[in-house]
């Protein structure tokens, strides 16, 4: 009878101590390692954030000197059809929308870029979820700044580039379309054969 109520008591104390370690356990802040671990994510994360700010501030950068050059190069148009003169009210009234559109997507990227600073900020251990909420809202900010990009380039080439053909009167003739005017029918035939 020793011998049972010897074991049923070291069966209740192993028992217990292995209750008390697992809740010791639980309750503990955090494990030396895992700390670590979350301080390499940590600086992992901002590392990201900080490449997706350069980047966005590259691609910033980049549209808004295509947008620059292809405003020169509309400004020419314009005066080349003023100079010959054409009406160029609704080309500049387009001019106006294009702008507009431009200065839109402009604040896309500025409101792409805070996001990402503000993420770049929340960057700790504590608030994880916000980080990716804030991630996550700027990767919709960007898909908007496309959208934006995409907007522009369809308006361009469907209402300007179109409005412009038709003041310069259409298309130029192509120089084989002249070549094939002048030939015999004999020759039209051996050019459609080359």
């Amino acid at each position: 009878m020793k011998k049972v109520m010897t074991i049923a008591a070291l069966v209740v104390a192993l028992t217990l101590a292995l209750t008390c370690v697992a809740l010791a356990a639980q309750t503990a802040p955090t494990a030396p390692g895992t700390k670590k671990n979350a301080a390499a994510r940590i600086e992992q994360a901002k590392k990201r954030l900080a490449k997706m700010i350069e980047r966005a501030d590259k691609m910033k950068a980049k549209a808004l000197d295509r947008v620059k050059k292809a405003d020169a190069r509309f400004q020419k148009a314009v005066d080349k059809l003023k100079s010959e003169g054409k009406d160029v009210s609704q080309l500049l009234a387009d001019r106006d929308v294009l702008a507009s559109m431009v200065k839109v997507a402009e604040q896309d990227f500025d409101a792409v870029v805070a996001k990402l600073k503000e993420a770049e900020g929340l960057a700790t251990q504590s608030t994880v979820q916000q980080l990716k909420a804030a991630v996550q809202e700027a990767k919709v900010l960007r898909s908007r700044v496309r959208a934006d990009l995409q907007e522009i380039r369809k308006y361009a080439k469907t209402v300007i580039l179109p409005l412009i053909k038709e003041l310069n009167g259409g298309q130029k003739p192509k120089q084989n379309s002249v070549q094939n005017q002048n030939a015999t029918p004999t020759t039209q035939a051996a050019l459609i054969t080359l």
